[in-house]
C-alpha cells in the first residue's frame, strides 16, 4: 500500500475546518502565553539593545504593540539567548504577522525565521493545545487563500506562489497531513490551488531544525529532539511526495493548463513546462516518497 494511502501517524493532522481568524488568533495567543525574561544574553545583545528590546518584551506580555524592530531580534538568536521557550511563544503570533507582510519592516527584518526559530524553540514538542491552536490559525490563513482567494495578512500585490508557498510551509509546520493536502489543492481548481500544485510538484518540505534548543549540548552529545523532527519531516516529505505522484496525471495537467491559459498565462506557462519534464520531477518526487511509511511520534518530554 502507497504511503500517501495508509492512515497518517497520530501526531499528523487530517485537513480540518477552522474558527474565524480573529478567534483562531486569540485562541492562539491564549495558548501560547509566554513571559518576558528577565535579562537577554550578553554577548548577544549589548547593554542599550538589552534595555530596549527587554522593554519591548515587557510591552508585549502587557498586550501592548511596540515597535517591531524593538523585539524581532528574538527570531535571530539561539532561544536560550533570548530567555528560552517562552519568550518564542510570546513573539510568535506577531512574529507570523511580520513573517507574512515584511514590506514595511526595516531590511534587516525581511529575514527573520519565525517559524524556523518556533522549530528550533521545539515546536513540535510544546503541548497539545497550543500546537492545535497553531494548526487552527494555519488551516484558516490556507482555506481563505486557496479556496476563496483572500489574503488575511498578505498583502496584495505579493505573487500567488509567494503566499502559497508560505502557507503551505506554515500547515506543514502545523503538521497538518501533507498527503491530505495535496488531494484537497488537486481538486480546487483555482488560480491559488494550482499555484500550490505546482509546489507540490517540486516536493513540500519541511525543513527539520538543526537544533532544538532543549537539548543543546556538546557536540557529539545525543540529541534525541533534533533526531526525532528530521525522522516526522522525512514522513511528511514521503507522504507529500506520493500524493503528488497520484494526483499529477496528464490528464490533471490538461485540464490545469486549459483553466489557467486565459487568467493566468505565466501560471499555465509554468504547468506546461512541468508537465513536459514530469519525468524529471516524478523521479524527484519518487525518491521523496521513498521514505518509512508510518512513524510513530516519539516519546519524548513537552516542552513546557
Amino acid at each position: 500500500m502507497a504511503t500517501a494511502d495508509l492512515p497518517p501517524p497520530g501526531w499528523l493532522a487530517p485537513l480540518g475546518e477552522a474558527p474565524p481568524l480573529d478567534a483562531a488568533v486569540a485562541a492562539l495567543s491564549e495558548a501560547l502565553g509566554g513571559d518576558a525574561p528577565p535579562h537577554l544574553c550578553a554577548q548577544c545583545f549589548d547593554p542599550p539593545f538589552a534595555a530596549k528590546t527587554l522593554a519591548a518584551l515587557r510591552a508585549l506580555e502587557r498586550g501592548a504593540v511596540p515597535e517591531t524592530a524593538a523585539w524581532a531580534q528574538v527570531f535571530f538568536e539561539h532561544p536560550d539567548c533570548v530567555g528560552g521557550e517562552g519568550v518564542v511563544r510570546l513573539v510568535l503570533v506577531p512574529g507570523l504577522r511580520l513573517w507574512a507582510d515584511p514590506a514595511d519592516a526595516p531590511r534587516w527584518l525581511r529575514d527573520a525565521e519565525v517559524l524556523g526559530t518556533a522549530l528550533r524553540a521545539g515546536l513540535w514538542y510544546w503541548p497539545a493545545a497550543q500546537r492545535a491552536a497553531l494548526r487552527d490559525v494555519a488551516l484558516r490563513l490556507a482555506r481563505d487563500f486557496f479556496e476563496a482567494g483572500r489574503r488575511a495578512w498578505h498583502p496584495a500585490e505579493a505573487p500567488v506562489d509567494h503566499v502559497a508557498d508560505d502557507l503551505l510551509h506554515l500547515l506543514g509546520v502545523a503538521q497538518v497531513d501533507p498527503a491530505a493536502v495535496v488531494a484537497w489543492l488537486a481538486g480546487l481548481h483555482t488560480v491559488e490551488a494550482d499555484a500550490g500544485m505546482t509546489l507540490a510538484a517540486h516536493g513540500l518540505a519541511v525543513e527539520p531544525p538543526f537544533y532544538v534548543a532543549a537539548e543543546t549540548g556538546p557536540a557529539g552529545a545525543s540529541k534525541p529532539y533534533a533526531e526525532a523532527c528530521a525522522a516526522m519531516a522525512r514522513v511528511m516529505e514521503a507522504r507529500a511526495g506520493e500524493a503528488a505522484l497520484a494526483a499529477l496525471t496528464p490528464d490533471w495537467f490538461d485540464a490545469a493548463f486549459f483553466r489557467r491559459e486565459r487568467d493566468a498565462p505565466d501560471l499555465a506557462a509554468e504547468l506546461s513546462d512541468l508537465a513536459r519534464d514530469w519525468s524529471v520531477w516524478s523521479t524527484r518526487l519518487a525518491r521523496w516518497a521513498d521514505r518509512p511509511a508510518g512513524l510513530a511520534r516519539p516519546d519524548l518530554p513537552v516542552i513546557d
